[in-house]
């Protein structure tokens, strides 16, 4: 029975030499190579992390404890990080003085996860009680990563015996920064996985300079059509430009794999479009988006936006999915290698 039996085997540093670490591997060319790429947020971890899971179940992060320090940092950042953000957006409409001193808290706290304590945790928990703090949740681009289940279990984290839990590790959010290096073992065949990280464009060309015959399995968030960045562009389309780009890299390299298309987060995009009625073109950005509030509809719209953008000879393969459902990971893993079971 087919299962993936390694873990996280390198990192590649952004102010380290991709190129030169790149050309001196000894895997360069190995046929069976994924490059997992997309934009920040689109959960491009959190499907490695569920691959990890589902196949290697012998496999315990927790008992490696600089991977469990890395991870209960990972955790802890990500939620308070989230509950800042979200505060500094909704301070003035908080409905209780309570939620507000909670927000000078956070606020006054320097996000050091050593600094963790029962104040920290009792002030985040006050927090995400205020209606109006919730609220603002749910307008935020936040909601798409689960946050709210962290701050439901903040409480406990302040204990010397807590040991994440599976669930807890998926839904921590941070960037991923340089470029990460994976091994699958799936029964006979061995896999290379490279996860572009937050440098995704410059990891992906020099990449497809080194392997032959990759899948680039690009990942997007279905529910980014109502999401902006920072700056206030909206998410959906800055994925479909830089899938864009990233067909064409393999178009100019006459590079001969096969793109796979992840279009995540089917359940926020769900929640989004038939329960709250938020239009496909509510940023502006999408004139020619179907008016209905039809989730099939919807989905076929965004994955034709994609296909627009690659050459008609180009393999797509469109795969959509909840990355937090684990017969959706399932689902995909044994798709491209049917002969894999999972444990």
């Amino acid at each position: 029975m087919g299962q993936i039996q390694s873990v996280v085997s390198r990192h590649f540093h952004e102010h380290d030499s991709l190129a030169s670490q790149l050309r001196s591997s000894h895997y360069q060319l190995v046929d069976n190579t994924w490059i997992l790429t997309g934009i920040q947020g689109s959960g491009k971890t959190t499907i490695w992390r569920q691959i990890k899971y589902l196949f290697s179940p012998e496999i315990d992060d927790t008992e490696d404890e600089e991977l469990l320090t890395d991870y209960k940092t990972s955790i802890i950042t990500s939620l308070l990080t989230s509950t800042e953000s979200i505060a500094r957006t909704c301070r003035d409409k908080l409905e209780s003085i309570d939620a507000t001193e909670a927000a000078t808290t956070i606020f006054e706290q320097d996000n050091q996860v050593e600094n963790y304590n029962e104040d920290i945790a009792g002030a985040v928990s006050m927090l995400w009680q205020d209606p109006a703090f919730t609220k603002a949740y749910e307008d935020s681009n936040f909601v798409s990563y689960g946050v709210k289940v962290l701050a439901e279990r903040c409480q406990r984290w302040t204990r010397s015996t807590w040991v994440p839990s599976k669930d807890e590790i998926l839904r921590s959010h941070l960037m991923t920064t340089g470029m990460m290096e994976h091994t699958l073992n799936l029964g006979d065949t061995s896999i290379k996985v490279y996860d572009c990280g937050n440098n995704s464009g410059r990891s992906l060309r020099l990449l497809l300079e080194q392997i032959k015959f990759p899948f680039v399995v690009f990942v997007a968030s279905l529910s980014s059509y109502n999401e902006t960045t920072e700056s206030g562009k909206n998410i959906l389309m800055e994925s479909l430009n830089y899938f864009s780009t990233s067909a064409n890299h393999l178009k100019d390299m006459n590079a001969e794999g096969e793109v796979v298309l992840i279009l995540n987060k089917s359940d926020v995009f769900r929640e989004q479009l038939t329960r709250k009625k938020i239009p496909l073109n509510k940023s502006g950005s999408f004139p020619d988006a179907p008016r209905s509030f039809d989730y099939d509809e919807g989905v076929e719209w965004i994955k034709q936006e994609f296909e627009k953008r690659i050459e008609e000879t180009m393999l797509l393969q469109v795969n959509v999915m909840d990355a937090f459902n684990e017969d959706d990971i399932a689902d995909f893993v044994t798709t491209l290698f049917p002969a894999v079971k999972q444990e």
